[in-house]
């Protein structure tokens, strides 16, 4: 809370990537834009997740990244 809370700014959108991050943080960081939204009036909060272990089954070097929609879906 206090790494996001410390930079949010007024009517900031925030971008998280949450590869290396563990599971149940979308979750938590979902809580934490609900407040920040009355806080700090912060209007979209992205989440995007670097898949690398979807490399594998798609054949391919390359990982896909694959954006989060909940905290957004679950403000509005």
């Amino acid at each position: 809370w206090q790494a996001v809370s410390d930079v949010a700014e007024p009517g900031d959108e925030i971008v998280i990537d949450l590869t290396h991050g563990f599971r149940h943080q979308p979750v938590m960081l979902t809580f934490m834009v609900m407040l920040l939204r009355w806080l700090r009036n912060v209007r979209r909060v992205d989440l995007y997740y670097g898949a690398f272990e979807l490399k594998a089954s798609k054949g391919t070097t390359h990982c896909p990244v694959l954006k989060m929609p909940i905290c957004n879906e679950l403000l509005e």
